[in-house]
């Protein structure tokens, strides 16, 4: 079967980074490149990654794999990705685009107004994922239908845009514009303060009752769940936005407090009433 025409199909594509996300776009672009490699710091995931054919080369050791790449795509935490900002020009001195796909882009952003001009960088997020974060639980159609959200840098070229753009598509992914600041206040609110809420309510649950808990506690706590390696990044590099989100969440919830504990019934209706039809709008 012929592969099929466009930009990226002519490109050296080098994966940083090879857990859920680097792994499952392994997977999704293997027939879009000219190449594909990946780097990660653990042994067993870039084995993993060989025997089962996600990339065509892999190593621990960037020297070995990142020189050659005309595109990388940095699937790590977001302060890693950072760093990988920064250390990128020892290992490439020609033009190359380099992709992030990191849940927070203000600081990253801002790494790659800094990089030399040979370099066409553009922030990414795709919008899905799971709470297992490892590479054996990769899948290639992760992306699909998911909105994949793209961020120009001041070192974003049109190149960039349209390889950046083809990829989403190629992954079955909807690539959404938007800037930095625009995307942390957004995910602030539909994502990291839904995590923090998340892990309170699971730090209140005690053993003695769980015996009782049915599928309500479990959705409800699910993105506890979440690895602390990865969200740590997350919540330092958006802090302010989250604040702002976690002061407005305690004003809502304070009202509810405030209608139980007189026992205000008309009150309390309200307010439920109010977020069962804004939830239903969320979700239609």
């Amino acid at each position: 079967m012929s592969k099929p025409a466009g930009a990226l199909i002519n490109k050296r594509v080098c994966i940083i980074g090879l857990g859920l996300m680097g792994g499952s776009l392994a997977r999704a672009l293997h027939a879009h490149c000219q190449s594909l490699t990946g780097v990660d710091t653990d042994p067993a995931v870039v084995e993993f990654a060989l025997d089962h054919g996600l990339v065509e080369k892999a190593s621990t050791i960037p020297e070995r794999v990142v020189p050659d790449a005309d595109v990388v795509i940095l699937a790590c935490p977001v302060l890693k990705i950072i760093d990988w900002i920064h250390r990128l020009p020892e290992f490439i001195q020609y033009p190359c685009v380099v992709l992030d796909m990191g849940s927070t882009k203000a600081q990253i952003i801002s790494a790659m107004d800094e990089m030399p001009e040979n370099f066409q960088a553009i922030g990414g997020h795709p919008i899905c994922g799971k709470e297992t974060l490892s590479i054996e639980n990769s899948e290639p159609g992760l992306f699909s239908g998911a909105p994949f959200v793209l961020v120009r840098s001041q070192q974003t070229t049109q190149n960039a845009e349209s390889l950046a753009a083809e990829m989403v598509s190629l992954i079955g992914g909807r690539a959404v514009w938007m800037t930095a600041a625009e995307h942390d206040r957004a995910l602030a609110a539909t994502s990291h303060l839904p995590f923090l809420v998340a892990s309170a309510l699971a730090m209140g649950m005690r053993g003695d009752d769980l015996h009782a808990a049915g599928p309500g506690l479990r959705s409800t706590t699910r993105l506890a769940g979440t690895p602390v390696s990865m969200m740590l990044d997350v919540l330092l590099t958006n802090r302010s936005n989250i604040l702002a989100e976690m002061q407005q969440f305690r004003k809502n919830f304070a009202a509810f407090e405030s209608a139980l504990d007189v026992g205000d019934d008309v009150s309390l209706g309200k307010l439920l009433e109010y977020a069962n039809n804004n939830h239903a709008s969320l979700v239609s």
